[in-house]
């Protein structure tokens, strides 16, 4: 079953400042008001607990250097996304993070209005990417509304959710609906071999604001694939 938005009783907040975050994101404390761009450190783990909203109040990242685990249920799912569906928020980046750390795992989660744009690596996964990396597993997931539109194609690709450069998780029984992006709708593939299997994709699109003039630009609508 993949995961849906569930309506959660906020019971506080939580502000999240820019710096370095670890330990444990609770039901209590949600929701999570992300101000500025954050990272778990590299050994450091951040854990968040199912039916926790995490809201980011600006375009910024969350790079994770460490390992980060955030498992909701089918009946408790993680959401992800802005407060201002319109600016959106940064993606969640797993950049050269060390093999050394422990799987990082996205379970019934929710990721919407991830919106990447510009040049490596902000043209790298409008929810999710992911550079020089293994160890991660998503499944069960939903991932609506994301955006990639990067300015140049090289050295990665877009992926409106999920960008995959020399990075292979696995990524099943999820799926993603009305993502945008300029290569790869819903996913792109660069030198990677992600184990792809049992998601949905509808409603994803790529557009070409180049008007045609630049290699590999609308292709893929749900998936691109390429090996340079």
């Amino acid at each position: 079953m993949i995961a849906t938005l569930l309506g959660v009783a906020a019971y506080s907040q939580t502000t999240v400042p820019a710096g370095n975050i670890s330990g444990t994101w609770t039901l209590a404390g949600s929701p999570y008001q992300v101000m500025g761009e954050t990272t778990i450190p590299n050994g450091e783990i951040l854990t968040i607990e199912p039916g926790v909203r995490v809201e980011w109040q600006g375009s910024y990242t969350m790079f994770v250097q460490g390992q980060m685990l955030a498992l909701g249920t089918v009946t408790d799912s993680i959401t992800f996304t802005s407060a201002n569906p319109v600016t959106g928020w940064k993606s969640i980046r797993f950049i050269t993070t060390s093999p050394a750390n422990d799987t990082s795992r996205f379970r019934y989660s929710v990721f919407s209005y991830g919106k990447v744009s510009g040049n490596f690596p902000d043209n790298c996964g409008g929810a999710i990417g992911v550079v020089n990396f293994n160890k991660l597993v998503i499944d069960h997931c939903l991932f609506d509304h994301n955006e990639a539109t990067d300015v140049s194609l090289y050295p990665s690709p877009s992926g409106g959710a999920i960008a995959l450069l020399n990075g292979s998780p696995g990524i099943r029984y999820s799926r993603f609906a009305n993502n945008l992006s300029v290569n790869g709708g819903a996913i792109a593939c660069q030198g990677s071999h992600a184990s792809i299997s049992h998601n949905e994709f509808t409603g994803n699109t790529v557009i070409d604001p180049s008007g045609g003039t630049v290699y590999g630009q609308g292709a893929g609508g749900a998936l691109l694939f390429s090996s340079v």
